[in-house]
């Protein structure tokens, strides 16, 4: 007899750097999906792409302010494909959901750079834009960021903004009018 493939995506938390793309949260049958949003985020919302056939329950962990909302999320067959919104008072969540026979993701988690920057000491030295050792980036805790822009983790998938298009010029165009 053949073991059984362990399901490869349920081995613990998945994390999903959250704004860097898209997340799938792959599920399975008879399994749930825990989505666990940040502490003190709560739901206003949930929009689900194909709702017969995904069940979306919002489950509450701690106590007074230390709340922890959860999604549970069960599909109701193998081989979907949808997506789901997530409006809470903080962030929008964009998620796809996919559905698997055996492979799930039990616990989905979501790290915030925005929140770690700001997290970061105040007291870091000041870097002037003439060290030559000055590369551009600044560093917090597994994170790296460019200098001047919004965060967003080096690393994603993102396609990079494409350049604005160049400038056409304009044909002159003569007011007289000509005779043959």
């Amino acid at each position: 007899m053949v073991p059984s493939p362990e399901p490869a995506l349920a081995k613990g938390p998945t994390l999903f750097v959250y704004g860097a793309d898209t997340p799938t949260i792959v599920c399975a049958v008879s399994q749930v999906c825990d989505m666990a949003l940040q502490p003190g985020e709560k739901i206003n919302h949930i929009i689900l792409g194909d709702p017969d056939h995904w069940k979306v329950e919002p489950a509450e962990e701690g106590g007074a302010g230390s709340e922890t909302l959860h999604l549970i999320i069960r599909p109701a067959s193998p081989d979907l494909d949808t997506s789901m919104i997530v409006l809470t008072k903080t962030r929008s969540y964009h998620v796809r959901l996919q559905s698997h026979r055996r492979d799930y993701m039990l616990q989905v988690a979501f790290s915030y750079p925005e929140a770690q920057l700001a997290a970061a000491p105040t007291s870091m030295p000041a870097v002037s834009a003439a060290q030559p050792d000055d590369d551009g980036f600044v560093k917090v805790g597994d994170f790296t960021y460019v200098k001047g822009r919004e965060p967003k983790a080096l690393g994603s998938n993102k396609a990079a903004e494409p350049a604005p298009p160049a400038a056409v010029p304009r044909p002159q165009v003569s007011m007289t009018p000509t005779t043959p």
